[in-house]
């Protein structure tokens, strides 16, 4: 943001956490928080996750999990269910054993400048896998082979290989656990 919302002066950036209208009197006051977003790890046993091929920029081609921006007003657990919805045409009740991983921070580029972003990571059984379909800005589902994981594998700045490499560590542990 480079305009004061209240009075349309130009803003002066005074710290990475917040910027100040430049118009004596008017004290508006932009915070720089970041945006909120979800992702989930679907897998479909301990050694294969879904994840899905980006179809837009930013990052177009690039792996992802399921998620995506919360709207206002949604919980996490709503924004969960919504995307997963959205990005692989199936309802949130095909999702089974949600649980929370991790939560990690990745700038998003978007019309010219990078946003911050706050992203809670979830894992999440999916038992009809045949039954999911990429829709909205996914390209395509991928089933990934955890044993062959490479954090190469994903676009570094857009930082979802911290969600896979959690989900990994607690499928891997499952796994231990089971035998």
């Amino acid at each position: 943001m480079k305009y004061c919302q209240r009075c349309g002066s130009q803003l002066t950036e005074q710290t990475a956490i917040k910027s100040t209208c430049a118009k004596p009197g008017c004290g508006y006051v932009a915070y720089h928080n970041p945006k909120a977003a979800v992702g989930v790890v679907l897998y479909i046993d301990e050694r294969t996750i879904v994840l899905s091929r980006r179809g837009r920029e930013p990052f177009a081609g690039a792996l992802d999990i399921i998620g995506g921006f919360l709207d206002r007003g949604e919980t996490l657990e709503d924004a969960l269910k919504r995307e997963f919805t959205e990005e692989t045409g199936q309802t949130s009740d095909t999702l089974k054993d949600v649980r929370y991983l991790t939560s990690y921070h990745t700038w998003y580029p978007w019309m010219g400048e990078d946003e911050s972003v706050t992203s809670a990571g979830f894992l999440a059984r999916i038992d009809d896998v045949a039954a999911l379909h990429a829709s909205d800005d996914v390209a395509e589902l991928v089933h990934y082979d955890i044993a062959t994981a490479n954090p190469e594998d994903f676009e570094e700045k857009f930082g979802v290989w911290r969600a896979v490499e959690a989900a990994i560590a607690v499928l891997k542990e499952n796994s231990a656990d089971n035998r």
